[in-house]
């Protein structure tokens, strides 16, 4: 862990999230895909390979989990089994290199996203 002014617990606590990838459908709906963890894409969430602050994962071949087409995607962020905030940053990539300079990073802004759980964006596969 990094220094901080709080003790350990209140950092450990507050990063203990899990995270899952999923497909908005037409009516709002988030519907589950996979999780996401120190491994990468998951079929099940297993709290000793869960992502901690300072943690990536793998990269997730979107083309691989969905056809052809514009997609509504998100990641949700879970905290105890509750909808909690998300302290994440997706890059999505045509490639499996992240610096790859068509490469775009999203990040988590609390002030504007209507659902502050979910990390959502279009993409076309």
């Amino acid at each position: 862990l990094s220094p901080t002014p709080y003790e350990d617990s209140m950092t450990l606590d507050l990063f203990h999230n899990s995270f899952e990838l999923g497909e908005i459908d037409s009516t709002g709906e988030f519907r589950h895909t996979v999780w996401i963890d120190r491994g990468g894409a998951a079929e099940r969430n297993e709290p000793d390979r869960m992502l901690f602050a300072g943690d990536s994962s793998p990269g997730v071949e979107l083309n691989a989990l969905y056809p052809a087409g514009t997609r509504h995607l998100a990641v949700r962020s879970r905290h105890d089994g509750a909808d909690f905030y998300s302290f994440c940053r997706v890059t999505l990539s045509p490639v499996p290199d992240r610096r790859d300079p068509r490469a775009r990073t999203l990040e988590f802004f609390n002030d504007i996203e209507p659902d502050r759980a979910y990390l959502n964006f279009n993409c076309r596969l």
